[in-house]
């Protein structure tokens, strides 16, 4: 899910010109653009105290607008179903 090697990330970079808050690797070099106001950085390999981040993240009402096209409704509902299972 999250990468374990990446020079910097312009997806990254794209989506917080959009004013989207994104979930970043700590291994991405754009996490350096990251602050508590515009997204997470978490661990490649998602340990606990990530998954919570990730579910508090996913429960706010502003994801809820970035989710709100039917299509990204189906992609909500896959990473909240992968984050249960973790």
């Amino acid at each position: 899910m999250l990468s374990t090697y990446e020079p910097w990330g312009l997806v990254v970079e794209e989506a917080l010109l959009m004013n989207i808050r994104v979930l970043v690797s700590s291994e991405v070099g754009a996490k350096e653009l990251i602050n508590k106001n515009n997204g997470l950085i978490l661990s490649p390999d998602l340990q606990e105290t990530d998954v919570k981040k990730v579910k508090f993240f996913l429960s706010k009402k502003e994801v809820d607008i970035v989710f709100s096209d039917q299509i990204y409704k189906k992609d909500k509902e896959q990473v909240m179903t992968y984050v249960e299972n973790l």
